[in-house]
């Protein structure tokens, strides 16, 4: 009979250290739970300046084709002839855009393709009739009369 409170003792003594171990491994997991808390307002804050960064980038690259394509159509509106030179304009990533045409004659001469990748590029409306594509066109790069 001895041994039967010993093996009772034995087994209150051996959940007692599983009840402990166990208390050890979440005291483990809460450290580990703090520290990357701590970590979190570093990371916050970089990924805030990473965001303030690229809305920055945004903005001054839309600010510039923006201004580009602006003085582009002024330049464009003082045009008298329809052999004059145009001024190209930027697309919606801020380079120039490749095949804009040279003339107001040019924009006269193009086809429905021509005129809608044009449009597709300036961030334009494609809808509508070839006349119609044209005119939106014209008006949009500053000619008004050509």
């Amino acid at each position: 009979m001895a041994t039967a409170p010993n093996g009772l003792a034995n087994a209150v003594t051996e959940a007692r250290k599983m009840q402990d171990m166990q208390m050890v491994k979440m005291n483990q997991q809460l450290a580990e739970i703090r520290e990357i808390l701590a970590l979190l307002p570093g990371q916050l804050r970089q990924m805030e300046r990473n965001i303030d960064r690229n809305i920055e980038q945004t903005l001054r690259r839309e600010l510039s084709r923006y201004e580009k394509n602006n003085i582009a159509r002024i330049h464009n509106s003082r045009l008298s002839d329809e052999t004059h030179h145009l001024e190209p304009f930027y697309n919606m990533q801020g380079e120039e855009i490749q095949g804009f045409p040279e003339t107001s004659r040019d924009i006269s001469r193009m086809n429905a393709a021509g005129v809608n990748a044009l449009l597709r590029q300036l961030g334009l409306a494609e809808n509508g009739g070839l006349e119609n594509k044209k005119t939106r066109l014209r008006r949009h790069i500053g000619l008004m009369v050509l």
